[in-house]
């Protein structure tokens, strides 16, 4: 189906770290549990008002929603908040581009060989007539390999170019490295000419510059997953959102938080002193060497000093800790505000940001999308727009989520981002009839 064209628990920020030259040589810092009481207070999280249940109340709440019927069994519990993300999206920084173009010399004038990516192979033809993605289709002469003549955008997975289009000649020279990923599983670094606004795909030049395929056209129903190679903090500062000593001081309390043990914190919620606990470990590492590899939470368990639901509690605090993105930190810190961290992660994931306020969802794009499935995946159909049906996300960097919705609906479709607060008060407002 579809991805998107240019240009916790409710909902948990998904903010890369982005790492300076001067964070580079930063150091750790003195007092790892500074102001780890303010840090993540466990109220911070809270707001107010709950998601209606749905219909004989199956649903509960968002963060936990049963499937209805066996219908979406495979949207596992607690989706948005447990599912993996890999953390090179958000961490690779990847310079810019110095390719050159060479627009006029590269357009296509007549009929030439194409790659076609199909859903089990690849599929190199000749063209009856040059590229255009107007035509929604390209079609081809016949062939020893295929005796298809034609294929529908729909149908293909990316269309590898030898030169550019003459339909495409007036797109911009200027390009933004991105990573593609495709519902078909190829997943390539490109650049991305400016200028464009095609309703059918998104036009390229291949980052493995290896075969005579140098361009590719991804057909937008294809994509399932793009993003800009550059960590979001690097776009906040180039945007003037923050100043590089603002990013610094948060890049340094992040590292502090992600470095504070399991005992300092049983130690602020058990109200222990730290040195007791230092010295009930090293104790139990000492006189018995085997134990080296047990768990501290475990041996102070045994010991009597926590119960297991304050371990519970302290693991549980100190994941939260550890999973704090610079987006969500800059919002608590009151360095930004939340409209514009979400702005700049549409941004980074090439989708349009929107204002949940003035938006009015149409009944049109309420009936495109089951009310279980928007609930259980904390969406708001918008609108039909070109064809697509627009849906309201705050979880733009989850590549699960375009999988699910090409599975479940019977539409191409777009998201698009906006705050989960405003999410939220949209999604109680349309379902709670």
């Amino acid at each position: 189906m579809a991805s998107d064209p240019p240009d916790k628990k409710d909902t948990e920020f998904i903010v890369e770290d982005y790492v300076s030259p001067t964070q580079k040589s930063a150091g750790q810092g003195a007092n790892a549990l500074e102001d780890l009481t303010t840090v993540l207070s466990p109220e911070a999280d809270k707001q107010k008002g709950q998601i209606p249940p749905s219909v004989d109340g199956q649903y509960e709440d968002l963060t936990s929603l049963p499937a209805v019927d066996g219908q979406y069994e495979d949207l596992t519990e607690g989706l948005l908040a447990d599912t993996p993300i890999d953390e090179s999206l958000f961490d690779e920084i990847i310079a810019g581009s110095t390719v050159e173009a060479g627009l006029e010399s590269d357009l296509a004038l007549f009929a030439e060989p194409v790659l076609l990516g199909l859903a089990n192979r690849e599929l190199e033809a000749t063209l009856t007539a040059p590229f255009s993605p107007f035509d929604r289709a390209v079609s081809l002469q016949p062939s020893a390999e295929s005796s298809y003549t034609k294929f529908d955008f729909s149908e293909l997975d990316y269309i590898g170019l030898i030169s550019i289009p003459k339909d495409l000649a007036g797109i911009g020279r200027d390009m933004v490295t991105e990573v593609v990923e495709t519902f078909g599983g190829k997943s390539e670094k490109v650049e991305v000419y400016s200028g464009q606004d095609f309703d059918t795909g998104l036009f390229c030049l291949a980052g493995s510059q290896t075969g005579r395929f140098k361009y590719l056209y991804f057909p937008y129903d294809s994509i399932k997953f793009r993003y800009q190679a550059r960590p979001l903090g690097e776009i906040m500062l180039e945007s003037g959102l923050v100043t590089e000593p603002v990013l610094q001081e948060v890049l340094l309390r992040q590292k502090k938080m992600r470095n504070v043990t399991l005992g300092q914190i049983l130690a602020k919620q058990a109200n222990l002193d730290q040195a007791t606990i230092d010295a009930e470990l090293r104790n139990a590492w000492r006189d018995n060497p085997d134990s080296a590899k047990t768990l501290a939470g475990k041996i102070l368990v045994d010991s009597g000093m926590v119960t297991e639901k304050q371990l519970e509690d302290a693991v549980k605090f100190q994941n939260q800790l550890r999973k704090k993105r610079i987006g969500e930190m800059l919002i608590e810190l009151k360095h930004v505000s939340e409209e514009q961290v979400y702005g700049a992660l549409a941004v980074k994931f090439r989708k349009s940001f929107v204002q949940l306020q003035a938006v009015s969802p149409s009944e049109e794009a309420s009936a495109s999308m089951p009310r279980e499935l928007a609930l259980k995946l904390r969406l708001l159909p918008l609108s039909i727009d070109r064809g697509r049906l627009l849906v309201a996300t705050a979880t733009p960097e989850m590549p699960e989520l375009p999988v699910h919705l090409r599975k479940y609906l019977r539409c191409s479709f777009e998201l698009v981002v906006a705050t989960p607060s405003q999410l939220k008060t949209a999604i109680i407002k349309k379902y709670s009839n």
